[in-house]
């Protein structure tokens, strides 16, 4: 087989995924790194499922921290406490808006959270 038959007959791709990570450090003690998708459709040359996938962000609370992994393709949020002495996973929180604009607010909805049992 000659080297041009050989690169004729290798079935062409038809789609691709590509990802990529967006990290960003808040002035207020915190961190936030996403996730980024998007397939590519060699056969009709478009973009598809173009959009955020996931996100981490760690809050920063004196010695308290405070992550966050919101899935928004299955709509779940998994938060971890860490406390000096003491850690917390809750697995499956309400998939809400956590406002990470306003740290207080914020921690005190996840204390809400741990107190009505979401541990």
């Amino acid at each position: 087989m000659s080297k041009t038959e050989s690169l004729h007959s290798v079935d062409r791709a038809n789609t691709s995924y590509l990802y990529f990570y967006i990290n960003a450090s808040c002035i207020d003690s915190c961190h936030i790194t996403s996730t980024v998708d998007m397939e590519l459709d060699f056969n009709n040359s478009i973009i598809t499922n173009f959009g955020l996938e996931d996100e981490t962000v760690f809050v920063q609370d004196n010695e308290d921290l405070y992550s966050f992994y919101i899935d928004y393709v299955r709509e779940n949020v998994d938060i971890k406490v860490h406390v000096p002495g003491e850690s917390k996973n809750i697995k499956n929180a309400p998939f809400i808006n956590y406002d990470f604009s306003d740290k207080e607010k914020l921690i005190q909805r996840v204390k809400t959270i741990i107190t009505f049992g979401w541990t």
